[in-house]
């Protein structure tokens, strides 16, 4: 359909016609990754929009900028913990600040009310296994899925080894590392490899 003199894509959710998918086809524009504050702002959009939609609360992960957009990654949450299986992604057009897109399917496929172990391992005691290897700068609860299907609640911890940004998952009832990424920033934002 056409809003605004602009084509849409739109695809819905045979059941209960939920939107799955829809962006706004834009003439393009700058491709610049912005200040702090502006990013800020554009995540502030971002969650906004997804609760007016019901996702509920929500915190950004990561975001790429590009043809004059933001494409801003957010999880909802649970018991403090963000819930990354669910990632719903927001495009906003950084000129006007309106969102122009949206991509709900990991949130329509995955997110349920989950039953989420008590951690054993404290928030310190992961901090003190990583210690040796990176300087820990901020920690949060986590659910992250696993190439085997799995999901495990573990401690994010956020860091730098060799002045490289790094995310390390320690599960939270055996104190095992599942997960190591590389946190690259590129000229097109924030990239989590």
């Amino acid at each position: 359909g056409e809003q605004d003199g602009f084509a849409y894509s739109i695809c819905v959710t045979k059941q209960g016609c939920k939107v799955l998918y829809y962006m706004r086809n834009t003439a393009g524009g700058i491709s610049a990754v912005p200040t702090d504050a502006r990013y800020d702002q554009l995540t502030a959009v971002a969650q906004q929009y997804c609760r007016s939609k019901g996702y509920g609360q929500t915190l950004p992960s990561y975001a790429q900028f590009y043809n004059g957009m933001a494409l801003i990654n957010l999880a909802p949450m649970q018991n403090d913990a963000i819930l990354y299986p669910d990632l719903v992604k927001v495009w906003i057009d950084i000129e006007n600040d309106r969102v122009v897109g949206l991509d709900a399917y990991n949130y329509l496929m995955s997110h349920k009310q989950r039953s989420l172990p008590a951690p054993t391992v404290t928030e310190q005691q992961a901090r003190d296994k990583v210690s040796g290897r990176m300087a820990v700068e901020t920690s949060r609860l986590a659910l992250i899925p696993l190439a085997s299907g799995l999901e495990k609640l573990c401690w994010e911890l956020k860091g730098t080894i060799n002045g490289n940004d790094y995310l390390i998952y320690v599960n939270v009832e055996t104190g095992v590392e599942e997960d190591i990424l590389m946190i690259q920033h590129t000229n097109d934002g924030t990239l989590v490899m």
